[in-house]
C-alpha cells in the first residue's frame, strides 16, 4: 500500500508551476525556490525534486 500523500494535487500543480517560472531566471533560482517553498508552506526539497 503507497503511503498518503503529503500535498494536494492542486498545490503541487502550482508549485510546479511557480518553479518552473522561477527557474528561468538563472541567478536566483535557488533563492526562488525556497521563496516559493515558504510561501507555500512547503518543503524546498519537494519543489527542487
Amino acid at each position: 500500500m503507497a503511503a498518503p500523500k503529503k500535498y494536494s494535487d492542486e498545490l503541487g500543480e502550482r508549485a510546479t508551476r511557480l518553479a518552473i517560472e522561477a527557474r528561468k531566471d538563472p541567478t536566483g533560482r535557488a533563492e526562488a525556490i525556497r521563496r516559493i517553498a515558504d510561501q507555500l508552506d512547503i518543503q524546498p526539497e519537494a519543489l527542487r525534486t
